[in-house]
């Protein structure tokens, strides 16, 4: 049967309808990615290649939708940053690919990723191979290779990351796609690093902009990663210096940790982390054109609403309850993705280093080198060339090693170094040694230029392995062995229950330390201390420890989440005394003595180079560094890695300091001491001194830091001393450290501030009250609770 005209012209009003809006809708992705692909096209990787921008056009390979204009852009962005047979050469390579992108459209075939990651790689490999042999340089030839492997590697993990810009959904990312996001936008903000709006630089706009949704949605830890992301992309592109990672990472993990106090917190942590930071790192990088950046950046972030803010704390989804099975194959699987990326880098890091080879000396080819220079300016013309290098080729040839030979060791030939033998073998013998030393001249600086990008390459080589020791240490932070006990579940839900504590869960985690977490989620009470009260008792009896309240979380809300802990079986008691070098306000000795947890005390003594404000904010500006990482998770000796690694790249004058650190687990009683640099420490035990040292550089000398790690079983009553070298310099290097055994040896306090405050003044006393260095004692008291 016919359908009515009215209603055939209706259906085709809405197909037509249909039509409009879903072309309105790919448009604008379209759009987005053209954009991407155009930032991403000005990418250039060590200043020669951009792997990325190839990679990004692999995963548009034999797709159904329409690709030009993606090509276009990202060509366009070749263009306005690649000049002469660069540009030349990536245009070649995505002429090609698109072509093949257009031959695969027409057949109707789909690629898989791994083939259209091989076929973009070869492109690029082929072409990075012509541009070495037109150069005949084996630099470019490594280069090609580098490129090919990293455009295969590339397109797989740019690839969810790509597929988020192209869906333009941030929700529920998982952290795969989370990686790859980040850098992507790393790329991205690398491509606008160069352009200014007015004063208003998109690098740090754009960086700024990032760090800030990611620290607020993710908190400390994000933020602090992808500071050092983006901060190590920007350097390795060369757009700043080593100072940038720091600055970024550190004004993300403040951000981060304001993050419970809203936006604002987050945009006054995010400023106030990136200040302190940069004045202690770069002041040169702190002026209005930054100050122009960073707030248009606030006010764009504060301005977002939340609903577009990625959901990173939810990435990883929660097993189900009691699935143990599930939670373990989720460890395995993250802890598989982390050192397969730490692996990489390492691998990465180790392919820097063997090429940054540097020379110090004339090598064998060198030298023939340089003859085969001379030869042809000079001899070949010459008259009496065949006589010299066919009759008396040995004496032509020793005379021209002579000559390198002097060259070598003054850098110069002077008339007054050339003998008479020498004017016997050669008749234009100044004229040749003028050459030599020209063509050496040229040699050095080819050398002094070889060591340059050597030393460049072993830097980056450095970061890459402490990016991979971090990632490798957070995989095995991850790689725990906790468990939920059910059984313990349900003998707590079981008593709670007889005691009428109405609740709504409860899980019960053991960790591979033994101890017992348990968290509580109930309905809010008028009076939280009761219900603690009633709580922690039924706690005690069933698990067999003594648990204490680690944290309620009640304010405003419905239901309560009270989180039980145990409580450590010993404590500590402190006492410090501090004295300047005399003629100066301000000691460079600085200390720390922080609570983790409340599981472990960590106590750090750090003493800077020197004396006065200088030293005494270099050591004040390591132990907050070290605070900050200790306090976000990272392990003590990653942490002291890092800190080294920043005042060894702060500047070119000397910037050290010794770390002491002495980390008490307050639950099993075993104190850890960790000496860069320090003078000896010493535990009282009964009468007994017993000393801890260490022969270790102090931080900020060397590229690496070796660090001594000493472990002690420690008793009830035992007394550690910790201090400075002012203490144990005062009678030179002899016997220096008798009269503090001495003195520990018949001491009869008990008070770890009359302990402290008698050891200065002992040392006064010796000193005849001249106080050559800065003095410290930190003293700590272990006691068994009652």
């Amino acid at each position: 049967m016919e359908k009515p005209a009215v209603l055939r012209r209706n259906q085709s009003k809405s197909r037509t309808a249909t039509r409009r809006i879903h072309t309105k809708n790919k448009s604008l992705p379209m759009f987005i990615l053209s954009l991407v692909g155009f930032f991403i096209g000005r990418v250039a990787l060590f200043q020669f290649m951009n792997p990325i921008a190839l990679a990004y056009l692999t995963f548009f390979m034999g797709k159904t939708s329409k690709t030009l204009s993606i090509f276009v852009f990202t060509g366009i962005g070749i263009i306005t940053r690649f000049e002469g047979l660069y540009t030349l050469k990536y245009m070649a390579i995505l002429v090609v690919v698109y072509i093949i992108d257009v031959i695969l459209k027409g057949l109707s075939i789909k690629l898989d990723r791994k083939f259209a990651a091989m076929i973009t790689s070869t492109i690029a490999l082929i072409c990075g191979l012509i541009f070495a042999y037109f150069y005949q340089s084996t630099y470019f030839l490594f280069l090609a290779v580098l490129e090919g492997v990293l455009v295969f590697s590339l397109s797989f993990i740019l690839k969810s990351g790509i597929e988020t810009f192209e869906k333009f959904s941030f929700k529920d990312l998982s952290n795969e796609t989370l990686i790859s996001l980040s850098l992507v936008l790393g790329a991205i903000i690398c491509g606008v690093a160069d352009i200014y709006i007015g004063s208003i630089s998109l690098k740090f706009l754009f960086s700024s902009i990032v760090i800030l949704i990611v620290a607020y949605s993710g908190g400390a830890v994000y933020g602090a990663t992808s500071g050092v992301l983006l901060g190590f992309i920007l350097t390795l592109m060369g757009f700043s210096n080593y100072s940038l990672l720091g600055i970024l990472s550190i004004a993300g993990l403040i951000g981060g940790v304001m993050k419970d106090t809203k936006k604002i917190g987050t945009m006054g942590g995010y400023l106030a982390g990136g200040l302190i930071t940069s004045l202690y790192l770069d002041t040169g990088i702190l002026n209005l054109g930054l100050l122009y950046s960073v707030l248009p950046a606030l006010v764009i972030f504060f301005f977002i609403p939340e609903k577009y803010f990625p959901n990173i704390t939810g990435t990883i989804k929660s097993a189900p309850k009691n699935s143990e099975t599930y939670l373990e194959k989720i460890r395995e699987l993250t802890t598989e993705k982390l050192d397969g990326f730490s692996s990489a880098l390492k691998n990465l890091s180790l392919t820097f280093s063997d090429i940054s080879e540097k020379k110090t000396m004339l090598m064998q080819k060198d030298v023939s080198k340089i003859i085969d220079d001379v030869l042809e300016k000079i001899c070949d013309n010459c008259p009496n060339s065949k006589k010299c290098w066919q009759e008396d080729f040995y004496s032509s040839y020793q005379l021209s090693f002579a000559l390198l030979e002097i060259c070598e060791k003054k850098g110069y030939i002077k008339l007054s170094d050339l003998k008479e033998e020498h004017y016997n073998t050669c008749e234009y013998l100044e004229t040749f040694a003028d050459e030599i030393n020209r063509t050496f001249e040229i040699y050095k600086n080819n050398l002094y230029w070889h060591n340059k990008i050597a030393e460049s390459r072993e830097l980056v080589s450095e970061q890459l392995l402490a990016v991979s020791s971090v990632i490798k240490n957070l995989s095995n932070e991850v790689d725990f062995s906790s468990s939920f006990n059910k059984s313990l579940e349900d003998r707590i839900t079981s008593e709670l229950k007889k005691d009428k504590i109405d609740f709504s869960a409860i899980s019960v985690l053991e960790t591979n330390e033994n101890k017992y977490e348990v968290i509580i989620n109930k309905n809010n009470c008028d009076d939280k201390i009761t219900c603690t009260k009633d709580i922690v008792p039924v706690l005690n009896t069933i698990l067999g420890r003594t648990m204490k309240k680690a944290d309620a979380k009640c304010a405003n809300q419905s239901v309560c989440r009270l989180k039980f802990k145990e409580d450590g079986k010993y404590r500590i008691t402190t006492g410090v005394s501090m004295a300047a070098k005399e003629g100066y306000a301000d000691s460079g000795d600085s200390y720390s003595i922080m609570n983790i947890q409340g599981d472990k005390s960590v106590l750090v003594l750090s003493d800077g180079m020197g004396s006065g404000e200088k030293a005494a904010n270099e050591s004040r500006a390591a132990i907050e560094i070290l605070e900050e990482f200790i306090q976000t998770g990272f392990d003590k000796e990653t942490a002291i890695k890092i800190i080294n690694s920043v005042l060894v790249l702060k500047s070119a004058r000397d910037s050290f300091a010794t770390f002491d650190i002495c980390s008490i687990d307050l639950y099993s009683g075993y104190a850890e001491f960790i000496k860069i640099g320090a003078v000896s420490s010493y535990i009282l035990r009964d009468g007994e001194v017993l000393s801890i040292k260490s022969n270790s550089l102090p931080i900020g000398i060397l590229s690496t830091v070796d660090t001594e790690i000493t472990t002690k079983k420690l008793r009830d009553g035992d007394i550690i001393i910790m201090l400075t070298d002012g203490l144990t310099e005062i009678f030179g290097q002899i016997n220096k450290e008798e009269w503090i055994i001495e003195a520990l040896e018949n001491l009869y306090l008990e008070n770890p501030a009359e302990i402290s405050d008698y050891l200065l003044n002992k040392a006064k006393e010796f000193s005849k009250g001249e106080i050559k260095d800065d003095m410290t004692v930190l003293v700590v008291k272990f006691t068994e609770k009652l």
